[in-house]
Order: C-alpha cells, then sequence, then structure tokens
C-alpha cells in the first residue's frame, strides 16, 4: 500500500525492482536499482601483504589448535584459525608502506598475480633466519602458501634484500611441485548457506587428486601439460565466521580427513578480514537466496578484493558475477566439484614455472609465462582483477544515481 504511494524508493536488485512491480504493483515511480559496493578497505594486496597477514594471523604449516578432540589427538586436516601469531618481520613495512619493491612487484593495479616479491628491509630490522635454501638464501618465515627468504648480497656478503614468493613443496606427484592454493570464504554458519555441500565438494576434489596423483606415478610420467589427467594443487581452505551451525562443520571435517585438503576455521576480525581475502586465489560463496532477489554481500567484498568467486547460481546472481568471468557458478554438488577441478588445473604448473625462474629478470619471468597456455584459474584471477577496476565505488553509485533523486524530491 505504501509502495504504490512513494514519491520515489529503491532496491538492491534488478531482479527486485521486477518483484517490486509484478507482485507489489510498484509501477510509478519505477525503483531505482542502486547496487552493495565494496568499501574502500577492499582492494588487491601484494604478496607482500599477503604473508604478512597470513603470518601475523598464525596461518603457519603447524598450529597447536585448540579444538576440543574426543581422542586427544589433533586432527591432520583442521585448524582454528589463530590470532596469536605475532607480527611478521615485515609487518612495519607493510604498515608504513615504506617497502622498496623491485620492478617484479605485481601492484594492485596489475591483472597479473605475483609469485615472487622482492625488496628492501627498512634500515635496523632483525634478520632472524630459521633455515637455509640455498648457499646464498637465508628461510626467515613461513605461512601455510608463502614464505619470506633473506638473500644474501654475493659483494658484501650480508642480507642486502629479501623476497616473498609463492610457496612451492614437493609433493604434488612424481616429479613435480605442489603448490597449494588458498580458498576464503565467511558465513554466520545458517541454513541460508550449505556447507555441507561444500564439504562434499572439498571431498570430490580430494579423491581426484588423490586420483591422478597415483595414476602419474604409476606411469611415471607427467600428464599435467593440459590434459584432464594432470595433477591437481593442494588446498588450503579458510572459513572465517561464527554461528550455530560451525561446530556440526568441524565434527564431520575431524571425523573424514582428506588427503590434499587442510581447514583453518576460526573468526578473523575487521582489521585483518579484508587483507585475508585479497589474500586468497579463489573465493567461495556458498549463499542462496530465499527470496531469490538480493545479492550476496559476501560476494561484493570479493570482487572488491580482486578475487574471482566460485558461487551457487540463482537467476539474479548474474547482476553480480559473470560465469567463467570473475566467477564460476554451479547448480549442484556434482557441478561445483567438476568446475572446481577444471578450474585448478594445471595451477602448479603455471606458478612452478615462474619461481623456477626466481633468479632471472622479472621480464624474462613474464615472457616464459605467457609461452605457457593460461590456465583457468589465472585466466579468472586477471578478469577478476579488470573488472575490479570496472566495478565502481559506492560513492559513484550514491552520487550517480541516489543523489539525483534525492533532488528530485526535496
Amino acid at each position: 500500500l505504501f509502495g504504490r504511494r512513494c514519491d520515489a524508493s529503491f532496491c538492491v536488485s534488478d531482479a527486485m525492482r521486477s518483484d517490486l512491480k509484478e507482485a507489489w504493483g510498484v509501477e510509478r515511480p519505477e525503483a531505482v536499482v542502486l547496487y552493495d559496493k565494496p568499501s574502500e578497505v577492499f582492494r588487491p594486496c601484494s604478496l607482500l601483504e599477503t604473508h604478512e597477514v597470513l603470518f601475523r594471523c598464525g596461518l603457519r604449516p603447524s598450529l597447536n589448535s585448540p579444538l576440543p578432540l574426543s581422542e586427544g589427538t589433533r586432527p591432520k586436516n583442521v585448524d582454528v584459525l589463530s590470532l596469536e601469531g605475532g607480527p611478521s618481520q615485515v609487518t612495519e613495512m607493510v604498515k608504513k608502506k615504506e617497502t622498496a619493491l623491485s620492478k617484479d612487484h605485481t601492484s594492485s593495479n596489475s591483472s597479473q598475480r605475483a609469485v615472487r616479491e622482492t625488496f628492501v628491509l627498512p634500515e635496523g630490522s632483525a634478520v632472524r633466519p630459521v633455515g637455509r635454501m640455498r648457499e646464498e638464501e637465508q628461510v626467515a618465515e613461513v605461512t601455510v602458501c608463502t614464505r619470506l627468504v633473506h638473500v644474501r648480497d654475493e659483494g658484501t656478503g650480508t642480507y642486502g634484500h629479501s623476497c616473498v614468493e609463492r610457496l612451492a613443496e614437493s609433493g604434488g606427484g612424481k616429479g613435480r611441485t605442489d603448490v597449494p592454493v588458498l580458498l576464503m570464504s565467511s558465513t554466520s554458519w545458517t541454513a541460508d548457506e550449505d556447507f555441507d555441500l561444500f564439504w562434499e565438494v572439498l571431498k570430490i576434489f580430494s579423491a581426484e587428486r588423490e586420483r591422478r596423483k597415483k595414476e602419474n606415478e604409476n606411469e611415471g610420467s607427467d600428464k599435467g601439460q593440459g590434459g584432464r589427467g594432470g595433477p591437481l594443487p593442494s588446498l588450503i581452505v579458510l572459513i572465517t565466521g561464527k554461528g550455530p551451525m560451525q561446530k556440526a562443520f568441524i565434527d564431520r571435517a575431524k571425523e573424514t580427513p582428506l588427503s590434499g585438503v587442510r581447514l583453518f576455521t576460526g573468526f578473523a576480525p575487521a582489521e585483518d578480514y579484508p587483507r585475508l581475502l585479497a589474500a586468497a586465489d579463489l573465493g567461495v560463496c556458498m549463499h542462496f537466496s530465499s527470496s531469490g532477489v538480493d545479492l550476496p554481500m559476501k560476494a561484493v567484498d570479493m570482487i572488491g578484493s580482486g578475487l574471482p568467486v566460485l558461487a551457487k547460481f540463482y537467476p539474479a546472481i548474474r547482476e553480480l558475477l559473470k560465469d567463467d568471468g570473475n566467477a564460476v557458478l554451479f547448480s549442484d554438488g556434482a557441478t561445483m566439484g567438476r568446475r572446481l577441478i577444471e578450474t585448478l588445473e594445471r595451477f602448479p604448473q603455471a606458478v612452478e614455472g615462474c619461481l623456477q625462474k626466481r633468479n632471472s629478470e622479472a621480464q624474462s619471468c613474464r615472457q616464459a609465462s605467457k609461452k605457457q597456455e593460461t590456465v583457468a584459474l589465472e585466466k579468472l584471477q586477471q578478469s577478476a582483477r579488470e573488472l575490479f577496476r570496472e566495478f565502481g565505488s559506492w560513492e559513484s553509485e550514491w552520487r550517480g544515481k541516489a543523489l539525483p533523486v534525492m533532488r528530485s524530491v526535496v
């Protein structure tokens, strides 16, 4: 009744505008679609920032999990997000933006994601190596996806610069390197999001990864040159949030450990969440709209972070996410599992090829990467960063759409 008598109205999607018109008779004036936009704190981040936030939040290769365990043994694939990790050696550099990055640094304006960034630590910084990789390199810090390495200057014999690079370890199959992929999602752990379905998809992925790994080892050859039988990367899955269904999900995960899948759950504070989101390789949105006309804010934040999204399909979601553009959409578990596998195929090769040339000039590294066929995940990441720049801000949305309406009725 009141909607039909209003002087102006706003809604959050074109689907909602159609619903207001067809179901509620709100035709004139027609509602103006005012899309949600991400806050300015959401943006793509550098590899250096990725390492810093993962290290500071305690996302390390080994954690002392505070989860209550029935048998007194720590599960191999389930951890709780720890906020007691302490500052990284580069924390102050990130905070003060004093980084002197070399020309291979990937900035927020680039559509390419960096696999290695070199920089100079601020004068007076403590160098705390914990292990050695090569004669000239000392490992200082390791997270689940990155490592900080100090590199010795041949002329002075001191550690003149450092680098952060994607973590690459043996274990991807015979003669292979495994570069973990970081999946990130947030949830209030309610029935609005089907994380039981997500767990089933992780089981599908894990089983397929093991099948391909064994097949590769048995045949003694690598089918990773684009074939469907090529190896798949391991997964680091970070799910942040609190809610009533969290415990049931964790219990299920502890009962059924998955090979090649490491799960972190917990709650990331507001100041860390944007950086953790931007640190991921792929976002996961399990939201499905009970009304069919709203759009998930978490997906908006992922777009603002330049992050491609694996999302549950419903018609209105097309207004926000573009399938095979900045997103991979699915309607059921089987489709989601298949599309996740297709998206991550050959990802280890693409990153490994660049890491193998880490002592060469950055331009040579980029040229070598271009010779390889771009894998699905890299293509999605490039598209997501390009679309991020076109997405616009809340201020532009407000000034372009809301302000004129306000002026017309005042």
